[in-house]
This record gives C-alpha cells, structure tokens and sequence, in this order.
C-alpha cells in the first residue's frame, strides 16, 4: 500500500471543519470520497457565481435607475468577501475615512476612494483634478472641512467612543486566509452600530477595529 501525504490549505475554520467531518465518515470507496468532495467543490463555486450574477443585475438595475432619472449613472462591481478598511461602526469609519481624507488610512480604502472619484470626475468631464493628488495634498480635507461648515458643523468636535472596549486575541499562530464581512456586520450591529428596525437607537461609537487582514500573520495571544 502507498502512503500519499497531501498538504492542504484552508480559507476559512468552517472550510476545515467541512472536510474534517467528510474524512470522517469517509466511504471505503475512496473514489466515491474524491468525487463527492469535487461535488462540495462545484458547488461551492456555483454559489458565488450567482452572487456575482446578482451584483450584476443590481448594478444594471441601479443604472437604469439613475439614467431614467436623467443622471448619469455608472455602477462598479466590487468585492465584499471581506471588510472594507480595518472598521466597521459609523464614528470609526469616520474616524478612518478622515485618516484616508488626511492622506493616510488603509490601502483598500483609499484605492477605492480614488476609483469611485475618477469615475465621478469623468461623468462630469472633469479632466484637471487628480483625486490622489488632492488625497496627499491636503486639498480633499481642506473642500470636506468647508463642507462641513457650510452646513453650519463642527469639523474639529469629537468623535464619540465606546465606553467599554474588549480585546480578542488570536487563539493559534498562522496566517489569516479569509475573513468573512458578513459576520463582521452582524458582530457591530449586535453590539450596537446598528439597527433591527425602524427608530432603534444606534450607538455612534459602538464598532470593530480589525488588527489584520486576510494574507497578514498572526501569533498567538
């Protein structure tokens, strides 16, 4: 009998727990096992598949949408397997989106900022202002700061922050493969960044900080 040693790599704690229950209850037949795993596979990708096919038909649907409204309208297809920026709840995206509107802020946020403005910019066929540029050069917060006050706001009053804060550290060394958004969401609105319906109160600084993101590694504790 050959023994095979096979390295796998998982996106996610569930995608291990699937396969490790399949091994389980592994039949005899271990072409059967293969093909039933190819089976989960196939599925698997039917599912985002649909979920593309989804985002493509809003997308259509919102642009026809604004052009029957006489407004030119584009719609850009995005991921969302994973949080945008390192936050989730309104004073701390705030907070972050100040952070990219200073020049700074995370990556994934700021590449997307500027694509959604040079799409903006050319809807309106405006060809001299480099979205960048006014990122790095102070510009974007100086027009946001006269926006502000032209509604009469404070653009200097603080922001609110939690009053509790918990720290959860990772429980294994290693790499982080995949994070999911959708729980993330669920996890701000339960603690409060959220509503479940209508007139709820929303706590303004309730949220999520993200420390890493999937690709980044991390240690124990």
């Amino acid at each position: 009998m050959h023994k095979v040693r096979t390295t796998l790599k998982f996106k996610s704690l569930e995608d291990y727990q699937l396969l490790k229950n399949l091994l389980d209850a592994a039949p005899v037949n271990f072409d059967s096992f293969v093909t039933e795993c190819v089976n989960i596979v196939w599925n698997q990708m039917l599912e985002e598949y649909k979920e593309q096919e989804k985002a493509r038909e809003l997308a259509r649907v919102m642009v026809e949408l604004g052009k029957a409204a006489g407004v030119k309208t584009r719609a850009l297809i995005t991921a969302m397997d994973q949080p945008l920026g390192l936050t989730a709840g309104n004073a701390l995206e705030v907070r972050e989106s100040l952070e990219v509107l200073s020049g700074g802020g995370p990556t994934d946020v700021v590449e997307l900022t500027v694509l959604l403005a040079e799409e903006m910019l050319e809807l309106a066929g405006v060809r001299t202002k480099d979205p960048r540029t006014a990122l790095n050069d102070g510009s974007a917060m100086d027009i946001w700061r006269k926006m502000i006050s032209a509604q009469g706001g404070d653009a200097d009053a603080p922001l609110p922050v939690a009053r509790e804060k918990q720290i959860v550290t990772a429980t294994s060394s290693g790499t982080i493969s995949s994070m999911r958004a959708i729980n993330i969401g669920i996890a701000a609105w339960r603690l409060g960044a959220g509503r479940s319906r209508q007139g709820e109160k929303v706590q303004a600084g309730a949220g999520i900080e993200i420390h890493a993101k999937p690709g980044e590694k991390i240690t124990e504790g």
